[in-house]
């Protein structure tokens, strides 16, 4: 592929950022509120990191991986309010992001020279890691500020009001977890299955 092309592909990746730019610049005036402006902050940021991290790198993502990070940010930050209405919608991003995650990850894995078992194995390790890594940012959080996010608690859907304890946090967390190794060892299967043939 010539230099012309891929500097084409990223000038319409930068497009379609500053239009999403303006969309979400639009919904933060429109829909003003902190919790909003704080995601939809997060949301933008957090796109903007992935997008740089792919130019730099010059990993390469294709839409796909550009719809999968899309997917994360909104299911992980922009739908947080689901946590409110139903109390294992963690549960159901603990077992999907990894899969999303799995995907992301591979591409970056599968421009080593290994073969392709050790690629899986790498990309579940690197997987467990990030999900381990998201569980002490948790218990940090929950250690210094109280803000509850280990464990399951019936909430009231108008504030941060804890009601009563669905899940205990040591409990939530292992079943964080294992949804998390199901998610990704799902994708690893299918990735070498996929691959195999």
């Amino acid at each position: 592929m010539s230099k012309a092309r891929v500097d084409l592909g990223y000038k319409k990746e930068k497009r379609f950022l500053f239009v999403l730019s303006i969309i979400l610049g639009v919904s933060m005036i429109l829909f003003w509120s902190s919790s909003l402006f704080v995601r939809l902050s997060f949301a933008l940021i957090s796109f903007i990191l992935f997008y740089l991290f792919d130019g730099l790198l010059r990993l390469k993502f294709n839409k796909g991986h550009y719809a999968a990070i899309i997917i994360i940010i909104i299911a992980g930050c922009l739908m947080s309010p689901l946590f409110f209405i139903y109390p294992y919608y963690d549960k159901v991003l603990h077992f999907l992001l990894p899969i999303l995650t799995a995907y992301l990850i591979f591409h970056c894995i599968d421009k080593l020279d290994l073969k392709l078992k050790w690629k899986l194995l790498f990309t579940l390790a690197s997987v467990v890691a990030i999900l381990g890594v998201f569980e002490i940012i948790e218990y940090t959080l929950d250690l210094f500020l109280d803000l509850k996010l280990q464990g399951v608690y019936l909430r009231d859907s108008y504030g941060l009001e804890k009601l009563s304890v669905l899940t205990e946090p040591i409990d939530d967390t292992m079943i964080d977890m294992v949804f998390g190794l199901i998610g990704s060892g799902l994708y690893c299967i299918y990735g070498y299955f996929k691959n195999k043939n």
